[in-house]
């Protein structure tokens, strides 16, 4: 399910300096600190949105992102981010075990399927690779802005 076109632009405004997305990316430098990445690690963000999440992963290898989106990708390219493309994590363009690293941080809950979904997530994955999912909190910070995002659960 695709976000409000109006969501986009007020992630891409808010993503680099909100201190939610600041802490969400502080969480996920800690768990990425922990992993045992090759050099030069082939990395995708799948759901990537406005691209905010891409320099920290850019910082551990080759990272790419891609969001099923056109609106986000857009936003991705005002970021400078050459390395985004259009996809459905229900069918990535990718070859199998294309990737090091595959994250999809708060997509999960914008589907109705989610098991096709993780099949994909695996089928690119390298064998030994990573897979990083993050999920929003419980249902007692839910907001409007969740549905304004579109989230289904």
């Amino acid at each position: 399910m695709e976000l409000h076109k109006d969501a986009y632009k007020t992630i891409y405004e808010k993503e680099e300096d909100h201190w939610w997305f600041r802490g969400r990316r502080l969480i996920i430098k800690e768990l990425l600190d922990r992993l045992c990445l090759p050099e030069g690690a082939r990395i995708l963000d799948v759901g990537c949105g406005t691209g905010g999440n891409l320099a920290l992963l850019g910082e551990y290898g080759d990272a790419q992102g891609c969001d099923f989106s056109e609106e986000a990708i857009r936003f991705c390219k005002l970021r400078g981010l050459e390395h985004a493309f259009q996809a459905s994590v229900y069918d990535l363009p990718c070859p199998d075990g294309e990737y090091d690293l595959v994250t999809c941080f708060d997509v999960i809950e914008h589907l109705r399927l989610d098991l096709p979904a993780f099949r994909e997530l695996n089928r690119v994955c390298r064998p030994g690779g990573y897979l990083l999912v993050t999920l929003p909190a419980g249902p007692a910070l839910y907001s409007s802005f969740d549905c304004v995002a579109g989230h289904l659960r």
